[in-house]
């Protein structure tokens, strides 16, 4: 098991040192939402690899995608699978978020950004959070001696997802038994609108 605390933080993009990027990705379904970004700087290489069913997207398994392309400061893409939609839920998300720990840890990656899962599906920032880093606390528990995660990034555009989700994790941390893991940083102020010129 780790000893060592890692650092969860709630940012609206990823920090320009972190070199893995994790979405989510159901059985069947075509890459949406931030994910449509990175595959278009790939070239749509990542809706090719979907409609080959080269994309893993079941419960439970991770699919690592090595990338060295000009302009994509990211290192790796990781789709932790979701499942079949019908059958997704907080269990689902739990134990894919555990799963891309684990197999990152095991890797020797140790900072990882990870979109939050779902909240265009139907779950809520508070509820897709809560259950993601549930996951992560999960994996961090059982990592053997010398395995270790620094730091854990949840990613949203939405100002209100993003405080709803450092409200469930901090949340979270003050039952969980293995609270002692993980260190929740700060969220970051939004930034404030420029003042309007004052009247000549």
């Amino acid at each position: 098991m780790s000893s060592t605390s890692t650092t969860i933080s709630v940012l609206d993009q990823p920090d320009h040192r972190t070199g893995t990027l994790v979405f989510g990705a159901f059985a069947g379904v075509e890459p949406a939402g931030a994910a449509l970004a990175v595959d278009a700087a790939l070239g749509g290489a990542i809706r090719d690899l979907a409609a080959r069913r080269a994309l893993g997207a079941a419960a439970g398994q991770v699919f690592l995608l090595p990338v060295h392309r000009p302009g994509i400061p990211a290192r790796f893409v990781v789709f932790a699978g979701l499942g079949e939609f019908q059958r997704w839920g907080p269990a689902v998300q739990r134990l894919a978020a555990a799963n891309v720990t684990r197999t990152l840890a095991l890797a020797g990656i140790d900072d990882f950004a990870m979109v939050l899962w779902g909240t265009t599906s139907g779950m809520s920032a508070a509820d897709a959070a809560g259950a993601q880093v549930e996951g992560v606390l999960t994996a961090l528990a059982e990592l053997p001696h010398g395995c270790r995660i620094r730091r854990v990034t949840l990613l949203s555009r939405d100002a209100r997802r993003r405080r709803a989700a450092h409200a469930a994790i901090a949340a979270l941390l003050r039952r969980h038994p293995a609270a002692r893991l993980l260190r929740l940083g700060p969220l970051p102020a939004a930034p404030r609108a420029p003042r309007a010129a004052a009247p000549a």
